[in-house]
């Protein structure tokens, strides 16, 4: 993990993610070197348990993924030292077992990963998956939510900011903001409800690609940007 921690912490391109990233860096900032050789290896695990798995960092911002020599992949390091820790007895919580079942019915978005991205190797990924998931705090207006959404993913989002709003009880499953280990607990009891219930799945997945239609769709965005500026030019103010 060290060797994948120090590349992570020169680039810090996907500081807006998941929180591992911020408590990796942080980790690394408080430390006496200012670099990860500084930071007590016993505090790699509080960045492990921050990761749901999710990819995003793989498909979307990661510039050193294979082929690029350095080979990194950042998830599947977070997975296999989740593995470790079960294999070793580690305590391990609820939420950590079910997020590492990349194996069981439902797909989660992003599992697993081993090609560089690609738009349409992207695409035929999210129509093979069956929940999108993304707990982000930071991207207001994410269009891979909207893409995932777009091809009937169960989309599982933090109740917070924009995809807070995207994302409604009939079309995807919002997390309260609570305590992190809070949020974390119900993410895991939320994902495992959904893992096991196909039809909830398929019923949930077919609403977000509605709603995606109907209200965010190409053509609704360049209706809404027409009547802006049509509002603008008349002088009157935007609402």
């Amino acid at each position: 993990m060290e060797r994948i921690f120090d590349i992570c912490h020169g680039c810090r391109r996907c500081v807006s993610l998941c929180q591992s990233f911020p408590t990796l860096f942080d980790l690394v900032d408080a430390s006496e070197t200012m670099e990860v050789d500084g930071v007590d290896r016993k505090d790699y695990m509080k960045v492990v348990d921050q990761c749901y798995l999710c990819d995003l960092c793989y498909l979307t911002k990661c510039p050193y993924v294979p082929p690029h020599e350095w080979n990194l992949d950042f998830p599947h390091v977070m997975l296999r030292a989740k593995a470790i820790a079960f294999k070793k007895g580690t305590e391990t919580q609820f939420r950590d077992v079910q997020l590492a079942s990349t194996d069981r019915n439902g797909k989660l978005a992003g599992i697993p990963v081993v090609e560089p991205y690609q738009a349409t190797a992207y695409r035929q990924k999210l129509r093979a998956t069956d929940i999108f998931l993304f707990p982000s705090l930071r991207d207001n207006c994410p269009i891979s939510l909207l893409e995932a959404m777009g091809h009937g993913c169960v989309p599982v989002v933090a109740d917070h900011a924009g995809p807070g709003e995207i994302v409604t009880p009939e079309c995807g499953i919002k997390i309260p903001l609570t305590r992190p280990a809070e949020f974390v607990d119900r993410l895991a009891e939320e994902l495992a409800g959904l893992f096991q219930d196909a039809d909830r799945r398929r019923r949930l997945g077919e609403a977000a690609r509605l709603r995606v239609i109907e209200n965010f769709s190409q053509e609704h965005w360049l209706q809404r940007v027409e009547a802006a500026y049509q509002k603008v030019t008349a002088g009157t103010r935007p609402s």
